[in-house]
């Protein structure tokens, strides 16, 4: 069976689970878990995700002034103020898809290198000194039905919900 990628985000945007986009078109989000393979994403991990965020209270992050991230400096983002919470979610994550047998595309921007950002787009964008509030996440699947040009919003796990 082939590995299926996915991605775990904070959407900033208003879409349900099960909206599909193209990869151009990626709503306003923090990056939580760069991009990592699994055979499958199975209901048992989802919930042991879910399980995870029943640890996790709301928290707030602060946007910070803008970087150009990607292996040729050609992605504009704005970084976000790391604190302690966001540091904790990401490796806690990590820490449970590594045990399911993830394999992650990018490993030098994880743990210690992590650095939570949004992508600017023309339309839409994080200003410094905005705040955002964490009090989900979501995972998308990078090939709905083996189709590369398309993105899917599995499943939102809201922490208050998470018990």
């Amino acid at each position: 069976m082939a590995a299926q990628r996915y991605i775990i985000i904070k959407l900033l945007e208003q879409l349900h689970d099960g909206d599909e986009f193209f990869p151009e078109n990626y709503p306003l989000h923090i990056t939580i878990v760069p991009s990592f393979q699994l055979e499958h994403l199975n209901d048992v991990l989802l919930n042991k995700i879910k399980q995870l965020c029943g640890r996790f209270q709301a928290f707030t992050l602060t946007a910070g002034g803008d970087e150009l991230f990607g292996p040729n400096r050609e992605a504009r983002v704005t970084t976000m103020t790391m604190n302690d919470k966001i540091q904790e979610l990401h490796d806690s994550l990590v820490s449970l898809l590594s045990d399911a047998g993830a394999i992650f595309d990018e490993t030098q921007y994880m743990s210690d290198n992590y650095r939570a950002h949004a992508t600017v787009r023309e339309t839409i964008r994080l200003y410094k000194g905005e705040s955002i509030i964490v009090d989900s996440i979501t995972v998308v699947d990078k090939l709905p039905d083996g189709l590369p040009t398309k993105r899917k919003l599995l499943k939102t796990l809201n922490f208050s919900d998470a018990e």
